[in-house]
């Protein structure tokens, strides 16, 4: 029977583990991705830079043709920004996100290790009642 207790300790606490291995993968694959947002508007900062350049460039050779294009370079920054602070705001919310799932999971591997630990003292209970 005591055997069997073991057993079956040692097994709940093969589950728990990879229970909280489950959640460890899971958080890395969202800071992936989070760092990959990231990395995309860092992208696109760089390539508003190079259009921005080459606008006011082209806006220099006429009058009519320079307000064209700076019109049209407003609108592109405006969209830019806005696309910009979207990925900010994405970036800020998975931020947000990962904090949420650390902290869950810091609850999580401290409900396991109390399950645990209260498991480990059922069984050494039981072992004791066991061997009276």
């Amino acid at each position: 029977e005591l055997a069997a207790m073991r057993k079956e300790k040692a097994s709940a606490e093969g589950r728990l583990k990879s229970e909280l291995k489950a959640l460890n993968s899971e958080l890395a694959a969202q800071a992936d991705e989070l760092a990959s947002t990231s990395r995309e508007s860092e992208l696109a900062s760089e390539q508003f830079n190079k259009q921005l350049a080459r606008v006011e460039d082209a806006t220099s050779r006429s009058e009519a043709q320079r307000r064209r294009k700076h019109q049209v370079a407003v609108a592109n920054a405006k969209a830019v920004v806005d696309s910009e602070k979207l990925a900010a705001s994405q970036a800020r919310d998975g931020m947000v996100l990962a904090r949420t799932n650390i902290e869950g999971l810091r609850v999580d591997e401290e409900m396991l290790a109390s399950r645990i630990q209260e498991e480990w003292h059922g069984a050494v209970e039981s072992e004791q009642e066991v061997m009276e």
